[in-house]
């Protein structure tokens, strides 16, 4: 399956304007601190994200995987590794009582989500992780950074010309502005060691 047969850019906008909707409609969050609050709208976005990839990878041999996903019983577990990872998964008998268990035979998808927009060190090492998988495809999402998008996909080209498989980079708004009209997701592909918006 190549990175062309899903449409990555209306999921993500698709899953950005779900995340915002329901953020805005979450009801009164004064009691909690401002770093909760954001905590909160990065955990939706991932939710609405990991949601979207389920839907479209719903075949029984897939599964997507982020830590609020309890629909993989059979793994036992909700997160795998990445914020967001989509794989295929195969079956073996299990030693002692012939049980079918699963176990990743491709991964089609990791994803990571970084919403701290003032330290670039948090950056560079949520990035990095996408180094350490093999996957078809992998997307890195960062909030907006306004003058300094320019230098973080400078910084992060370092990264990508060590990444494999099919390399997008993703620019949201930081959750301060979800309530104030937030622009669209901006997404970059790494082409011929460059990124090219998409």
């Amino acid at each position: 399956m190549t990175d062309r047969s899903i449409d990555l850019e209306i999921l993500i906008h698709k899953s950005w304007e779900n995340a915002v909707k329901l953020t805005a409609s979450s009801g009164d969050s004064s009691n909690n601190s401002l770093g909760q609050i954001h905590r909160d709208c990065a955990n939706v976005w991932i939710d609405c994200l990991g949601d979207a990839f389920r839907e479209y990878y719903s075949s029984k041999n897939q599964r997507a995987f982020w830590m609020n996903n309890r629909d993989n019983r059979d793994f036992m577990l909700n997160e795998l590794l990445f914020d967001i990872s989509v794989c295929q998964i195969g079956w073996v008998e299990s030693i002692g009582q012939g049980k079918c268990l699963p176990y990743i035979s491709k991964c089609l998808w990791q994803v990571e989500s970084e919403f701290d927009k003032s330290n670039s060190r948090q950056i560079t090492k949520d990035f990095s992780k996408l180094v350490m998988g093999r996957s078809e495809s992998q997307l890195f999402v960062s909030t907006y950074q306004g003058i300094r998008q320019e230098q973080i996909l400078s910084m992060c080209s370092k990264i990508a010309s060590c990444c494999n498989g099919n390399l997008y980079l993703c620019f949201v708004e930081h959750p301060e502005n979800w309530l104030n009209g937030p622009k669209s997701p901006s997404l970059f592909k790494w082409e011929d060691n460059d990124w090219r918006q998409f």
